[in-house]
């Protein structure tokens, strides 16, 4: 396992025995770099590889940085925007990619999957938690923007924590 951590390590220029870069985390530059991967079709994983790091890493600093956490959420969105403008420009291409839907469709289950959301029910009602950390009855459910699964009570509590600070920040109430 140490020859595949240090070949790691070399393939992303860290010289041996010394701390990594993965360590030092760059939230303007960092954020700016998955919103912008994500504009061009790019997936988490190619996040990661071109900043550097590894998903776990990834998914540290998403739970220790409020900025990047939303830097995540809306490369999600732009991600799904990308693909979905891309299905939607190649649906009657002969030429497209078989099994691409598919990809999407495990990707972002939400809009894609066997069980999709009603859009424009989801657009109409406001994400309202249950005491268990479920959506009530008729809502789309909240999903995690990192695994595009149902978001998880502490998922929600930790959005929510966030938007009251960045109100804070704001100035707003």
């Amino acid at each position: 396992m140490a020859n595949n951590k240090a070949s790691f390590l070399a393939l992303i220029g860290q010289p041996p025995g010394e701390r990594g870069r993965a360590l030092k985390y760059d939230a303007d530059l960092h954020c700016q770099m998955v919103r912008d991967l994500a504009q061009k079709g790019d997936f988490p994983e190619s996040w990661a590889a071109e900043i550097g790091i590894t998903i776990s890493t990834m998914r540290r600093w998403v739970q220790e940085h409020e900025e990047f956490r939303e830097a995540i959420i809306i490369a999600r969105h732009l991600l799904q925007s990308f693909w979905t403008r891309d299905i939607a420009k190649n649906r009657t291409n002969p030429d497209s990619k078989p099994g691409l839907y598919n990809l999407i469709a495990r990707r972002f289950p939400e809009l894609y999957g066997r069980e999709p959301v009603d859009l424009f029910a989801w657009l109409q009602t406001p994400d309202a938690v249950g005491s268990e950390g479920l959506t009530q009855p008729g809502q789309a459910p909240m999903i995690n923007p990192l695994t595009g699964a149902p978001a998880t009570e502490a998922d929600i509590l930790a959005r929510l924590e966030a938007l009251r600070r960045r109100r804070e920040e704001e100035g707003g109430a």
